[in-house]
């Protein structure tokens, strides 16, 4: 059951990436983020309201520990995460923004074996060798292209070497992989917290909330939302 539910993640997430580019192209990112942490909440909480009425027999006790790793969760996958992936997204279009994606259970294996004591299989490494594998045929540049564009733009090495880190960062790769270590962090303290207090539901309405507040806190489009609202694409709406 476990592993079709973490197909069925996959195709949602698939098909988000998909649409997120569809949004981008027609309205404003901050605006659209807005949005879609919005409904995050929304959403969250209707399921939240639906549990408490039919499925819970018991009242939810309060866990301190849970709720603080819960606050984690959404700063580094609804808030860092999101924000960082739509940008990869608009940078780098869906399909290579989807290959850097494949990193995230790279750095959640890491990131969970350095501080949860989760052991490594042979299995484990395999998998991070065949990932470590993809993304650089991803992101690989061969040493004559680059030769001919040091050539052509005639600057000496280490004035090559500058632009050339300029131009990894302008063109989205270091945020697509900080975008993948902020969701892997999210979901190894997403893991912790669910160990803590086993209400995720409830866990999703609160990262949720704390993304859509972070959002809006640093928004420079919040004061002006509901008029960039009316301005904006009904479809990418």
């Amino acid at each position: 059951m476990g592993e079709l539910l973490a197909i069925g993640a996959l195709v949602l997430f698939s098909t988000n990436i998909i649409i997120t580019k569809l949004a981008t192209d027609r309205m404003n990112l901050n605006v659209g983020f807005l949005i879609s942490v919005g409904v995050n909440v929304i959403f969250a909480s209707f399921l939240f309201v639906i549990q408490v009425l039919f499925f819970t027999d018991q009242p939810i006790h309060w866990n301190g520990k849970g709720f603080f790793l819960f606050l984690l969760t959404g700063l580094f996958s609804t808030y860092l995460g999101r924000w960082l992936f739509f940008e990869t997204i608009e940078k780098l279009g869906p399909t290579r923004a989807s290959a850097f994606q494949i990193t995230n259970p790279l750095f959640t294996t890491i990131i969970a074996w350095l501080f949860m004591n989760e052991k490594l299989g042979w299995l484990d490494l395999l998998n991070i060798i065949l990932i470590l594998f993809g993304l650089f045929l991803v992101s690989h540049v061969s040493k004559g292209s680059m030769t001919k564009e040091v050539a052509a733009s005639g600057l000496d090495t280490d004035s090559a070497h500058l632009l050339f880190w300029k131009g990894l960062l302008q063109s989205g790769v270091i945020i697509a992989l900080l975008s993948s270590l902020s969701y892997a962090v999210g979901n190894v303290i997403r893991g912790a917290a669910i160990q803590s207090w086993n209400e995720p539901i409830l866990g999703g309405v609160i990262g949720a909330s704390m993304g859509l507040l972070l959002h809006v806190a640093t928004n420079n489009n919040t004061r002006n939302f509901w008029i960039e609202l009316k301005r904006s694409n009904r479809t990418g709406m």
